[in-house]
This record gives C-alpha cells, sequence and structure tokens, in this order.
C-alpha cells in the first residue's frame, strides 16, 4: 500500500529513499531544485548495493515544522566562541594542537569542572528522558532541557554549533544521527536516540542516550519484561547491543593503549548482535572544543594514536540493523539510514587516566 512520503506517494521501504534520490524533489521540502536533492552516502561494504533488506518503518519519519531558534539572553553565562559570531564552515575544523582536550594549568581544577560539567550534562539527560512520553513533540523536549541547562547557568554546547538550529539531538526510528527537534509528537514504539551537549567552566561535555517509547515512563525500555511484539523484541535488543558496545569500549579505555582499541570493541559487539556501525559518525575529543582531536573512530582501523592521561573525550557509536548507507536530508543535518533500519547511539564523555577511565556524563 503507498503511502505519504517527502510529499509526494511513494513506494514502501527501501525503495522510497532510492526512488527520492531519483527525483528532483527534496525531502520534506516539496522543492524542484537539483541542488537541494537528499545525499545518498554509502557508508559501508559498497559493493554489497543497499536494497538487500526490506526491513523499515511502514511511516518513515519526515521533517515537521521547527519552532524559532532559542537564544540565551542572560550574558552572565559564559558561551563557546561559534554562540558569539556568524561563523563560517570553515571555521569548523579538528585542531592538531588541541589534541590535550583540557586546559594546561594543572590536573585537579581540571578534573573537577569537568566532572562538574559531565554532571551537568547527564542531569539534562534526565530532564529529557523523564519529559519523553507519547503525544509530546521533541521541540518540546528541547524547550525544557533548554531552560535546565540555561537555569544552571550553562550554555547547549549543539546550540548553533555547525549551524545547528537546537540545543539537542532527537533522531528518532530510521533516523542515524542530527535529528532536528521538531512538532511531530512522540508514538508508542518509537526509537529515540537524544544527543545533549553542555558548556561551563569553559568546558564541553557531551552524553547520548536512547529509549524505546512504550508509554508515559520511557524508562520502560529497561524493563526485562517479555516483550510480545516482534517490534517491540527487536528495538530493545538494538539498543541493548548500542549500550553494550559503550560500556565494553570504555573499559578497554586507559593511558597508553592505542585508540583504535576503541573502535576494534565497538566492532566485536557488532558483529556479536549482527549490526552495523555508522562509520560516518566518529568520537572525539572535548573539553575546551566541542569537538577536537583525537577522533575516535567506532569501528576496526590502524590508528596508532595513544591514549594520554588526562585527555578527554566522547565514544559514541551509532548502531543500526540495516545497511549503514544512508540519506541527508535538505536541512543539512539529519541523516537517516536508506533502508528504513532502525538506528541507536549511546555516547558518553570520559577522562583518561593513568589506570583506566573516568565517565563525567554518567
Amino acid at each position: 500500500m503507498p503511502f505519504r512520503h517527502c510529499g509526494r506517494v511513494c513506494s514502501p521501504w527501501p525503495g522510497v529513499h532510492q526512488q527520492c534520490r531519483r527525483s528532483s524533489h527534496s525531502i520534506g521540502s516539496g522543492s524542484n531544485n537539483k541542488r537541494s536533492r537528499p545525499l545518498v552516502h554509502l557508508s559501508s561494504a559498497p559493493g554489497s548495493k543497499y536494497g538487500g533488506k526490506e526491513i523499515g518503518s511502514p511511516y518513515p519519519i519526515i521533517p515537521h515544522d521547527t519552532s524559532p531558534i532559542n537564544s540565551v539572553e542572560d550574558r552572565s553565562i559564559d558561551v563557546p566562541w561559534y554562540a558569539r559570531r556568524s561563523i563560517s564552515p570553515d571555521d569548523y575544523r579538528y585542531e592538531a594542537t588541541a589534541i590535550a582536550a583540557l586546559p594546561p594549568e594543572g590536573p585537579n581544577p581540571n578534573h573537577d569542572s569537568a566532572r562538574a560539567v559531565g554532571r551537568l550534562a547527564r542531569e539534562a539527560m534526565d530532564v529529557a528522558l523523564s519529559t519523553m512520553r507519547p503525544g509530546i513533540t521533541t521541540d518540546d523536549i528541547n524547550a525544557h532541557v533548554f531552560d535546565f541547562i540555561v537555569s544552571r547557568g550553562a550554555y547547549p554546547s549543539l546550540l548553533l554549533y555547525r549551524g545547528f538550529p537546537k540545543s539537542i539531538c532527537t533522531s528518532i526510528n530510521e533516523v542515524m544521527y542530527l535529528g532536528v527537534p521538531d512538532m511531530r509528537p512522540i508514538e508508542i514504539g518509537d526509537v529515540v536516540s537524544v544527543a545533549i551537549g553542555c558548556y561551563k567552566h569553559g568546558l564541553h561535555a557531551k552524553v547520548c542516550d536512547t529509549v524505546v517509547v512504550q508509554g508515559l515512563d520511557p524508562y520502560e525500555t529497561c524493563s526485562t519484561t517479555t516483550l510480545e511484539d516482534s517490534r517491540d523484541e527487536r528495538t530493545h535488543r538494538l539498543v541493548q547491543a548500542t549500550r553494550e558496545a559503550l560500556e565494553e569500549a570504555v573499559a578497554v579505555c586507559q593511558a597508553g593503549v592505542k585508540i583504535s582499541e576503541i573502535g576494534r570493541t565497538i566492532q566485536s559487539v557488532a558483529d556479536r548482535y549482527d549490526y552495523r556501525i555508522v562509520k560516518d559518525w566518529n568520537g572525539h575529543g572535548i573539553g575546551r572544543e566541542f569537538e577536537c582531536l583525537p577522533q575516535v573512530k567506532h569501528l576496526r582501523n590502524d590508528d596508532t594514536t595513544v591514549l594520554q592521561p588526562d585527555m578527554m573525550l566522547t565514544i559514541e557509536p551509532i548502531l543500526v540493523e540495516g545497511h549503514a548507507a544512508h540519506v541527508k536530508w535538505s536541512n543539512g543535518h539529519t541523516v537517516c539510514s536508506v533502508d528504513g533500519g532502525m538506528a541507536a547511539q549511546s555516547g558518553l564523555s570520559l577522562l583518561i587516566l593513568d589506570g583506566g577511565a573516568e565517565v563525567v556524563s554518567r
């Protein structure tokens, strides 16, 4: 049965996004301008094509209206450099000099500041998850989180970073990353990945989590009750695998370990569950900058970078149940799976220490 998608009637998955690519219209815009076509990227196994699995949702996520961009009116709040002026894309880059992601004044005060901003990011995530329920919009959740972060004298790191218009990312179902909060009501069964960053004390911290919305309490996703619905079983399994991948990756982190061990560990968990990794999404150094070196690849790689004491970085893998090829929406941010496969993300900020790693945003 055809369904309405992208302002026209398209065929069910996986052909919907392929059809959208071949046509001249833009996802969510109704434009016939060729420059606004969604871009298809084959992010893994390009030789295998991406039409092998027809696993997607019968009602794919499409863009909805959004509210105006929030602004931080409190001048006493310290804001990062990209929030102060109009930024060109060339201003965003991994700085080779920024490998030491913490300021150089000494370990103890900096660690305390990192812990404080990490706790704040976690509390902001708790606000988002406690607000999430069927019928509420992701735009509403964004507003709650923005108010919370600003009330604590901090800045939401994602707001205006690379032009992103909101304070949190909300990626639903087949949306892999950088979902822009909008007016779509959340529905029972939605897989919602939330990413939040905070900036305070001159440092950033970030946290990501995914829940399956079951009822009035999103934390029901942690329930061990046997689920009768096959989609519930499959989405809970995906969320569980993503959390396991993150936790096992954190466990291998300590000073002196090659950063490639993180990717190797995540890949082994993904292989165990038969999921794909979104390789175009990396973890990274974090601290004075929201993104800096080192890049943290989430799949097997040969990076010889060695973790150093006092490094602060994020690990934030995204696993997808289908092919890892993806479509980029015309808003320039949102990316979704090309075959409709569900995606889930888990992420934390951590400090590298001599004897292990300390998670600051748990």
